[in-house]
């Protein structure tokens, strides 16, 4: 049976791959949290959006004549476009500032010491020495 303590530099690897699993850990995390505001507010514009849909429906039901059915559908279409516009430049920051955030993250934990593996490799070649 091989010696694990005789396999090289490779027994210090994990200890060495400590920052980048760190980093990882913190990237996804950072992810998934923004992951979850961004879907609960896409599902509160939905709702939005829909409860304005029907508005406009009833809007419609009370038009008379062409001229209020084009002011009241320009109406709409004025509103969910400022509606969208707006969604989406807030989705946008949302995801440029967890971006920065998980960069900064990253970058944390890359600059971080790697803890064990400064004195990883000494004992292995030590094991190796006995």
């Amino acid at each position: 049976m091989t010696d694990p303590s005789r396999t090289g530099d490779a027994g210090a690897w994990p200890f060495a791959a400590a920052p980048l699993v760190e980093a990882w850990m913190r990237a996804n995390r950072v992810w998934m949290e923004t992951a979850g505001r961004c879907g609960a507010r896409l599902i509160g514009f939905v709702g939005q959006r829909l409860e304005a849909d029907l508005q406009h429906g009833r809007k419609l039901a009370e038009c008379r004549d062409m001229s209020a059915l084009a002011e009241a559908q320009s109406d709409w279409l004025r509103r969910a476009f400022d509606d969208y516009r707006r969604e989406i430049e807030a989705l946008a920051k949302e995801m440029s500032s967890s971006l920065e955030t998980v960069r900064e993250e990253t970058a944390r934990a890359a600059a971080a010491p790697a803890g064990p593996a400064e004195g990883a490799e000494p004992r292995a070649r030590e094991r190796r020495a006995a």
